[in-house]
């Protein structure tokens, strides 16, 4: 069996989020701080991606400025995508944390979003349901 590596994180990560992992990093949302990517190999922190407040706060954190991101994140290319309670649809650059792009919703995101093709799928807490078709390069 392989060694586990363990490490306090000053992020609260008590949110329904499932980390993505990369080559180098593990990816994933917390309940007050927004998106954070760890380098896999030492866990050290790579970067840390504020989002906007929640728009509504789920049971266990109830704090008014609780960037709260629920959704697991995804990897297309060196873009990460991810939803957050702020009802934003975020696209991130993989390598630097930066938002290269956000999508207001309306409704908060609790639902993880799906690639196709070239067609990014994601439904927000209103009942609506987005498809954005991605430009060929």
């Amino acid at each position: 069996m392989s060694s586990t590596k363990r490490k306090d994180l000053p992020y609260s990560v008590d949110a329904t989020s499932t980390p993505v992992i990369s080559e180098n990093e593990i990816i994933f949302g917390t309940s007050r701080d927004g998106l954070v990517a760890l380098d896999r190999s030492t866990l050290n922190e790579k970067w840390h991606c504020s989002v906007g407040k929640a728009l509504i706060y789920t049971s266990s954190y109830t704090r008014p400025d609780s960037q709260t991101i629920e959704t697991s994140p995804i990897i297309v290319g060196n873009t990460v995508f991810v939803g957050a309670s702020d009802g934003y649809l975020y696209a991130i650059d993989k390598n630097e944390g930066d938002i290269t792009a956000k999508y207001n919703l309306g409704s908060p995101i609790f639902s993880s979003v799906s690639f196709s093709g070239n067609t990014l799928f994601v439904s927000d807490f209103g009942g609506n349901v987005y498809a954005f078709c991605m430009k060929s390069k």
